[in-house]
């Protein structure tokens, strides 16, 4: 378990107007840090900081988006052992202890379209006011 650890994350958005029509522009970045970890027999996992960012589109109620984790390409231990093991059977065992790990994930690009439902972004009204007109009929 790491003595720190640390998360920035910001976020914003731009509206701009084309034909009439309001389309945003949405991003983000996040920092996270991970403090060095100590591991057994006075060994430490070394420390890393990873970058995430997000760009997207939003009109009405649709937005397309494109997201990075680990923008930098860090290439970090997210898992660290330090235990004696015997892979190899056809030598002698050792009980030395070793470094083992799990490698972090390395940079990744996805996309993502996501639908929002209700009146406001489908009709393009104003929220509370939809411009679709109810009729409601009286029996006598």
């Amino acid at each position: 378990v790491p003595r720190w650890v640390g998360r920035l994350d910001v976020a914003g958005e731009q509206p701009i107007t084309i034909d009439a029509e309001t389309v945003a522009i949405t991003g983000g970045v996040g920092v996270g840090w991970l403090g060095e970890r100590p591991l057994p027999l006075g060994q430490v996992a070394s420390q890393t900081v990873v970058v995430d960012a997000q760009l997207g589109v939003r009109w009405r109620g649709i937005e397309l988006a494109v997201i990075a984790q680990n923008l930098l390409d860090q290439r970090w231990q997210s898992s660290v052992f330090h235990y004696a093991s015997w892979f190899d059977t056809s030598e002698a065992q050792s009980m030395t202890a070793q470094l083992h790990f799990a490698a972090a994930a390395p940079l990744s690009i996805t996309g993502r379209l996501s639908f929002r439902f209700d009146e406001t972004t489908i009709f393009g009204g104003e929220p509370g006011t939809p411009e679709i007109e109810h009729v409601t009929e009286e029996t006598p």
